[in-house]
C-alpha cells in the first residue's frame, strides 16, 4: 500500500429480521481484504458486520462502513436514514469516458472516487446520478447504482468487464436469473451495451439499500 491507501466502503440496510444480502455484502468484502491479506478468513471478515447487524431494527436506516483491508478492521462507521427519491431517477451520461475494469481493489468499492467526484461535478442540472462509460464507449455502473437495461420483456445489467462493480443485489438477482418488479418476475442475463442503447430501451438501478428504481435520461 502507498502512502494514501485505498479504504473499502460497503453500505447495507440494518433490520430487525436478518438482511437477506448481507452474506453477500460479507462475501464481497472478504473477497477484496484477500487481494491485501490472502489468509484471512471468511470468520474474520464476518465479525466485521456483527456490532452494526443487530444495532438498529429501523429498516429506514443504513450503515456505511470504511474497512481498512491490510489490517482487517472497521475504521469509520456511520449510521444514517436511507435517502428514498420520490420519483424517477435522472441520469446523465460521463463526460469523461475512461472507466475501465481494474485490477485488485479497483474491482471493488473504495475511497478512490476521483472517477465520480469528476464527472458529478459536470453532471448536466437536475440529475440525480451519472453513468459510468468506459473507452469502448459502454456504459457500466452510476455512483451508487448497478445499471438494468430492460429490453423488450427481459433484463440486462453489464458484464464485469465493462468495468462496473459487482454489487450485491445485482450479485443476487444474477444468481436467482431474475429481476421482480411489482410482483412480475423478468428473467435476467448479462449483456454490454454502448451508450446511445440506452436511448432505445427502458432503463433501471438497483442497489442492496432501495432494490430496483426506474431511471431516465437527463441528456439524452
Amino acid at each position: 500500500m502507498n502512502s494514501n491507501p485505498l479504504f473499502i466502503l460497503d453500505t447495507f440496510q440494518i433490520s430487525s429480521v436478518e438482511n437477506i444480502l448481507l452474506k453477500y455484502h460479507i462475501q464481497r468484502t472478504f473477497e477484496a481484504i484477500q487481494i491485501c491479506q490472502p489468509n484471512t478468513s471468511l470468520d474474520q471478515v464476518a465479525r466485521l458486520y456483527t456490532p452494526f447487524q443487530r444495532s438498529l431494527s429501523n429498516s429506514s436506516q443504513k450503515c456505511r462502513l470504511m474497512i481498512d483491508p491490510v489490517h482487517v478492521a472497521v475504521i469509520k462507521s456511520e449510521i444514517t436514514l436511507v435517502d428514498l427519491f420520490q420519483s424517477e431517477i435522472r441520469l446523465a451520461f460521463a463526460t469523461n469516458r475512461n472507466q475501465l475494469a481494474g485490477q485488485g481493489l479497483q474491482n471493488y468499492k473504495t475511497t478512490d472516487r476521483k472517477y465520480w467526484t469528476d464527472n458529478l461535478s459536470l453532471s448536466w442540472p437536475g440529475t440525480d446520478d451519472v453513468i459510468g462509460i468506459n473507452s469502448l464507449n459502454q456504459i457500466t455502473e452510476t455512483s451508487r447504482f448497478n445499471l438494468f437495461i430492460k429490453k423488450e420483456n427481459e433484463f440486462f445489467t453489464p458484464t464485469l468487464d465493462s468495468g462496473c462493480v459487482n454489487g450485491c443485489f445485482r450479485r443476487s438477482a444474477l444468481e436467482t436469473g431474475f429481476i421482480e418488479i411489482n410482483a412480475e418476475k423478468f428473467a435476467l442475463s448479462e449483456k454490454n451495451f454502448d451508450q446511445d442503447d440506452l436511448r432505445s430501451f427502458e432503463i433501471y438501478v438497483g442497489n442492496s439499500l432501495r432494490g430496483i428504481t426506474k431511471a431516465s435520461l437527463a441528456n439524452s
